[in-house]
């Protein structure tokens, strides 16, 4: 395996990269969905939907293709379990991380930095001393990327 560029789609992320940072995104994902399954003409509802009180059963000869329904149910759950905003409509969290590379002069560890937004508002922040030493800066960045990801998974949950 050879390195060709930049990561640019992956396990159905795009992923941009520029002078500002990294965007992550599952957009390409949703819309190759979408086509794949005829719906990329639908129009767009409201979500949560409006209570309706007059549901019942259906009357029409129209029935369900159930094996059309269940491929779709697993991409839709892989999609919800990677991205808050289609699981918690209208969710807005965003996550910071950053790190020193080998910031402490005694033992030359780097620290990690993050904060993560929820709706506009602060609810964590944390600054914490790497456990190994990193052999690069990339990999100093790493490890506090991962150390937000962890935070956001927790929020998540």
């Amino acid at each position: 395996m050879s390195m060709m560029g930049g990561l640019t789609y992956f396990m159905g992320f795009q992923i941009k990269q520029d002078f500002k940072g990294i965007s992550i995104s599952q957009e390409k994902y949703v819309k190759d969905l979408l086509k794949r399954y005829d719906l990329a003409d639908s129009a767009s509802v409201k979500c949560p939907m409006p209570p309706i009180n007059n549901l019942g059963p259906n009357e029409s000869e129209v029935f369900v293709n159930e094996t059309l329904f269940k491929g779709m149910i697993g991409p839709l759950m892989y999609l919800t379990s990677n991205s808050l905003h289609v699981f918690v409509p209208g969710f807005d969290l965003k996550a910071y991380s950053a790190s020193d590379y080998t910031g402490c002069n005694l033992d030359r560890k780097s620290t990690s930095r993050g904060y993560q937004i929820l709706d506009g508002k602060l609810v964590c922040w944390n600054a914490k001393k790497q456990s190994s030493v990193a052999m690069s800066s990339a990999e100093a960045e790493y490890v506090a990327a991962a150390g937000c990801c962890a935070q956001v998974f927790w929020i998540k949950s």
